[in-house]
């Protein structure tokens, strides 16, 4: 597509003549009516999703649509604005008319995005931005997603949520090539912001007896990435949407995220039930500061304990209210549990 389209409509007609396509779908392609997201991508070539991309990039930011994406919303007979954007996202099946429900509302200090702002955060409430859904730019999270695939997470949130009670329970075996963690003594635990809404990693820290250094006590770390691909399957309408987006953008407006907010719901890390991972398993000697061994492997964790920046600075003795620290050597000498 050139920079200055005399029509993005006639463009997509094209590609669906070129394609042998129908002839009543070129025709409606040609008359600029709405096509099924699916038909779109048929059709269109990588050039026009990357004109998707920046128009969604522009209505998640509340900003104007420019070069390429700004001259293809002409030739369709929008105006570029944030808001015309995004009722052409909606119009073509990319976007949802659904919203999703909010979420809850940051506390005082914490960004607006879900990211953090500082580790001691001192903003007041007065003073953040207002949330993404008070803007008058007609766009929300749920929209951000086409309908089929804020469907298939809601389905996919049920299934995950079905068999993470079962792994609490003991109804629903851990699998076999996934290491069942459930069991772990001294906690999981995710450090994030306060504002936070989805937790995506956390970490347990043993101290354990290696042989690989001579039976002498390392630190074993471990760090827990709620897996995903657990919970989206290769395939599915929201799997081939993640790859299309490749990442999640935290604009200054509103994230746009890769995956639905039901979708991250059901692989996320849960104060109330199991969530299974990826793990990274290192063991560190500190004194030799040194890594002595490390592994890779699937797993089910326990339920997380939610621990902010500051509260883990403290923990580190970084704070003004350190708390205490103790460890002890399991029952059959296997390690060393910290606690803090």
């Amino acid at each position: 597509l050139s920079p200055s389209p005399p029509s993005l409509a006639s463009t997509v007609a094209a590609g669906a003549a070129a394609a042998g396509a129908p002839t009543a779908v070129a025709a409606a392609a040609a008359a600029g009516e709405a096509l099924s997201r699916a038909g779109v991508k048929a059709l269109w070539k990588r050039e026009h999703l990357d004109i998707v991309r920046a128009l969604e990039i522009a209505a998640a930011s509340a900003a104007v649509p420019r070069g390429a994406a700004a001259a293809a919303m002409s030739g369709l007979g929008y105006t570029p604005t944030a808001t015309e954007a995004a009722r052409l996202l909606r119009d073509i099946g990319f976007w949802s008319a659904e919203a999703e429900p909010p979420p809850p509302p940051p506390p005082p200090g914490a960004s607006a995005n879900g990211r953090p702002s500082s580790l001691s955060a001192s903003k007041s409430a007065s003073t953040a931005p207002p949330p993404a859904r008070a803007r008058s730019d007609g766009v929300t999270a749920g929209w951000t997603f086409p309908p089929d695939v804020l469907d298939e997470a809601r389905r996919l949130r049920a299934a995950a949520r079905r068999r993470r009670v079962g792994f609490a329970t003991g109804a629903t075996a851990v699998g076999r090539g996934r290491r069942n963690c459930l069991a772990g003594r001294g906690g999981v635990w995710a450090v994030d912001d306060p504002a936070a809404r989805f937790l995506d990693d956390a970490i347990t820290i043993r101290r354990v007896r290696a042989k690989s250094v001579g039976d002498r006590d390392v630190w074993r770390v471990t760090v827990h990435i709620a897996d995903v691909d657990a919970v989206v399957s290769v395939g599915t309408a929201m799997d081939t949407l993640a790859r299309e987006r490749g990442e999640s953008l935290y604009l200054p407006a509103r994230p746009l995220h890769m995956l639905p907010a039901a979708a991250m719901e059901g692989a996320g890390f849960s104060k109330d039930l199991p969530t299974e991972t990826v793990a990274v398993q290192m063991d560190v000697d500190v004194g030799a500061r040194a890594l002595v061994d490390w592994d890779v492997f699937a797993a089910v964790v326990g339920p997380v304990r939610r621990v902010t920046y500051d509260g883990f600075n403290a923990a580190l003795g970084g704070g003004r209210a350190a708390p205490r620290t103790s460890a002890r050597r399991d029952g059959d000498g296997g390690g060393v549990e910290a606690s803090a």
